[in-house]
């Protein structure tokens, strides 16, 4: 739990470009925030017979959370956490179409 916390409290880190993984999006659709200057996009995705959380920030992606189990409801819980505080902050959060 305490990596969990861990990952979703330094959402600055960059994901290196070329990273090689095997995702691909879940059924899950993707939450788009924004407010009056700025947009954020949250994302579950499925890799290998788990999945993780993106969270884009001024067109950085970065990887906030995952489970190497088949648990997507850890991932989609994490969506709602991240979705809830962005909502306290002033963004009007949307599941994309």
């Amino acid at each position: 739990m305490k990596i969990r916390i861990f990952m979703i409290t330094y959402l600055c880190f960059l994901v290196l470009p070329g990273q090689a993984s095997e995702e691909t999006k879940t059924n899950a659709p993707e939450v788009i925030c924004s407010s009056a200057s700025e947009k954020r996009k949250l994302q579950v995705v499925k890799e290998g017979s788990g999945c993780k959380v993106n969270y884009t920030k001024d067109s950085i992606t970065t990887a906030i959370g995952s489970s190497s189990k088949s648990e997507t409801d850890f991932c989609t819980g994490l969506v709602e956490k991240v979705k809830t505080k962005l909502v306290d902050h002033g963004f009007d959060c949307k599941e994309a179409l």
